[in-house]
């Protein structure tokens, strides 16, 4: 099987539209659109051979990038390891120097866009938040909907709603009204609960917990039609069945010491990130983390953080 490394660039100008071009005929996924960039050479880095596509195709010189996620891709035929960087100083004008379609669009237009299947994840890397906030009943009781409005208002546009110790009809009421109250401020509600009662949540996404993701791993076809958002990973199997669902993002942990997982196995950051590496979308930090945490996080290949007590206040 073929094994490629490609280096990505995401370039914005100064309205913050994001460039894309268009995959010429006779090549793969030929009429797909695509960020600029290429493969890397056995004697380049991904940074050198980014910087040599984008002198190559569009004829800028890029200075400075940061990277944005980490991943690999299984085609039918070929395996891909690619590093996306958000280029953030370049000179020169940007023209299409091999004579491909280019276009800048907006963030919210990339969706929108016919892009290659392994592109997904770069569009959620760019326009997914770097907080995610567990909203565990257990812990915050009483004050579950002001402390979530107050994160809202802080701007927290991602929070998941757990709480392992209601029954049916205290969870769906409670998460009907976090629902509304998160669309007010145009925010994401993450419902962690028995798979069986989400049919009765609507305009919500689904969060697995460890043991549904391996549930529903072993038993797919009972759970076709279901989007799972996100899925919390705490191993290289669990990466790789959340990989296989194709969920829009991971929290991975426990990265340190937590009170709500106090006997679990510690990753650490040097774990954490091979495991970020192995994901095939963005990577939130779980476990003790802390907002102190979060540069530590992008270092070691995450989106953000993803906790509980950190947004409590």
């Amino acid at each position: 099987m073929i094994q490629k490394r490609i280096s990505i660039g995401v370039i914005e100008n100064q309205q913050q539209q994001v460039l894309v071009g268009k995959r010429k005929a006779g090549t793969h996924l030929e009429g797909f659109w695509e960020f600029p960039g290429g493969k890397v050479t056995p004697q380049e880095s991904f940074k050198i051979a980014l910087r040599r596509e984008l002198y190559e195709e569009l004829g800028i010189r890029a200075y400075s990038m940061l990277k944005l996620v980490e991943l690999q891709y299984q085609y039918q035929d070929r395996q891909l390891h690619f590093q996306i960087f958000k280029v953030t100083n370049f000179s020169g004008q940007v023209e299409s120097v091999e004579a491909q379609e280019l276009q800048w669009v907006s963030q919210s237009k990339l969706a929108t866009l016919k892009l290659p299947p392994a592109n997904r994840a770069i569009v959620d890397a760019l326009t997914m938040p770097v907080n995610y906030m567990i909203a565990d009943q257990d812990v915050l009781k009483e004050r579950l909907f002001l402390i979530v409005k107050k994160q809202l208002q802080a701007g927290i546009a991602l929070i998941q709603y757990r709480a392992y110790r209601a029954d049916k009809n205290t969870y769906i009421s409670n998460a009907n009204k976090l629902r509304d109250l998160c669309a007010e401020f145009g925010a994401k509600l993450i419902c962690n609960c028995s798979l069986a009662w989400t049919t009765e949540i609507s305009g919500h996404r689904i969060h697995l917990n460890s043991h549904r993701l391996r549930d529903v791993n072993s038993q797919l076809s009972h759970y076709k039609g279901l989007d799972f958002f996100s899925a919390s990973c705490h191993s290289e199997e669990e990466v790789k069945m959340a990989n296989n669902l194709g969920v829009r993002c991971m929290l991975i942990g426990p990265v340190n010491q937590t009170n709500s997982h106090a006997y679990a196995d510690i990753l650490g950051w040097s774990r954490f990130s091979r495991l970020c590496f192995m994901a095939n979308s963005p990577v939130y930090a779980l476990g003790g983390m802390g907002l102190n945490d979060y540069q530590n996080a992008i270092v070691h290949g995450a989106q953000g953080i993803a906790a509980i007590r950190a947004f409590m206040d």
